[in-house]
């Protein structure tokens, strides 16, 4: 009896530890560099749009929307160009908060920065301005 339980516990622990992850998981294990300490930065070029233009096309207005002030978000772009880890640094309003999310979430992969040659993964930080023009 003790034998076979030692045995199902070492086939359990082979498949537990055993797993393999995706380049994804493990590219977002590594070292992340602020966007002032690398050689290159991410460039986004996006049907010929900015970062900045591709986020003030694409933004959909809350209805409800009454506020005027900056919000800063912050993402890392991984060394593949993929957008991840989307953070509200400094919020305005709910409604504005998740459309920038939304939004910083929904793009397109960028062209990585690069440390040394190499692509990095790379955190930057933007401020995104709601106002109404009246």
């Amino acid at each position: 009896m003790n034998i076979k339980i030692c045995i199902l516990l070492i086939l359990f622990s082979k498949l537990c530890f055993g797993q393999k992850f995706n380049n994804a998981d493990t590219c977002y294990q590594e070292e992340v560099y602020l966007y002032l300490n690398v050689d290159k930065m991410p460039t986004f070029s996006y049907e010929k749009l900015s970062a900045m233009e591709y986020i003030y096309n694409n933004m959909k207005w809350p209805n409800e929307f009454e506020w005027m002030g900056t919000i800063i978000v912050s993402f890392i772009i991984s060394k593949n160009g993929d957008v991840y880890n989307t953070k509200i640094e400094r919020g305005l309003c709910k409604l504005c908060d998740n459309e920038v999310k939304r939004i910083i979430n929904s793009m397109p992969k960028w062209e990585p920065g690069e440390k040394n040659g190499k692509p990095v993964n790379v955190l930057i930080l933007i401020p995104i301005r709601f106002y109404m023009d009246y």
